[in-house]
């Protein structure tokens, strides 16, 4: 049981920073645009 809830809990830490890094990657992105449309 405890090992299911650390499984569980590990996959969801996975797709959270999955997503926080894509947001990062847009985010930067959007950074250079601007630095460069400036």
């Amino acid at each position: 049981m405890l090992f299911y809830v650390g499984t569980v809990t590990n996959q969801s830490f996975t797709v959270l920073f999955r997503e926080c890094r894509n947001y990062y990657i847009l985010f930067l992105k959007g950074l250079l645009k601007n630095m460069n449309s400036t």
